[in-house]
């Protein structure tokens, strides 16, 4: 696929993803402030209708790229390193960092808060206290992005998401320079405007391995050449 054909398909995929947030952003706030000022439960359920059918919709427009993926084009042959030691075990944690920039500054906030509020209405400090708790565990459970080879196997896992590959199965594996909100429009497990599955964390790079079921995966890595040599040396070794 050439550079500028690829480009117009992932930039129409970005545009109609912004669009769709947008349309759904609207008319679900429009619904949810619309039986404050009419009281009729045809109202209530019309918006209980937006709200959730359009939140399905959403959903299918953004999973929409998943089901046609497409690859980036080849600029250049990437290097591979065998590993000095042979190990056919790797392990490596990639940090959220953009995820722990967001969610430790709110850690923060509810706990002084919530103890300022204690002391004044204890009632309204249990739910401070209970936002807190979601906050903490929304910290541990995302903070990060573990990777690992094991007896052929590449493990990814995101909190409750993996994905378990076949290191025979892998057509290739590059570094490619990862684009957070451009592509993924966020953080965490995504689908990409080009239909790839991504374990975003935040750093700019990382590899993109392709399947020989068709599916194409980007990871996040701060070194991506070490993990490309890992998995190319364990592919040989088999």
């Amino acid at each position: 696929m050439k550079s500028s054909e690829y480009g117009n398909i992932t930039a129409s995929r970005r545009r109609n993803r912004i669009i769709a947030i947008v349309i759904y952003s609207i008319l679900s706030t429009a619904a949810a402030i619309l039986p404050v000022y009419i009281e009729d439960n045809r109202i209530i359920v019309l918006t209980v209708v937006v709200i959730i059918g359009g939140l399905a919709i959403l959903f299918y427009i953004l999973l929409i790229p998943s089901r046609n993926p497409i690859d980036p084009p080849i600029s250049q042959e990437d290097e591979l390193v065998i590993p000095r030691d042979g190990s056919l075990e790797y392990y490596n944690e990639q940090l959220m960092t953009m995820v722990l920039k967001i969610v430790i500054p709110l850690i923060i906030v509810y706990t002084i808060t919530s103890v300022w509020i204690l002391f004044t209405n204890i009632s309204e400090a249990v739910y401070f206290f209970a936002a807190l708790a979601f906050f903490i565990i929304i910290a541990l459970v995302f903070s990060k992005v573990t990777i690992q080879i094991r007896s052929g196997v590449l493990i990814i896992r995101l909190g409750p998401f993996h994905d378990e590959l076949k290191i025979s199965n892998i057509v290739s594996i590059r570094s490619v320079a990862v684009k957070s909100m451009g592509t993924y429009l966020g953080y965490g497990k995504r689908v990409g405007v080009d239909g790839s599955i991504g374990y975003i964390t935040g750093s700019r790079t990382g590899v993109r391995i392709l399947m020989k079921n068709g599916k194409t995966y980007v990871i996040s890595h701060n070194n991506p050449q070490e993990m490309m040599s890992v998995v190319q040396y364990t592919k040989k070794s088999e």
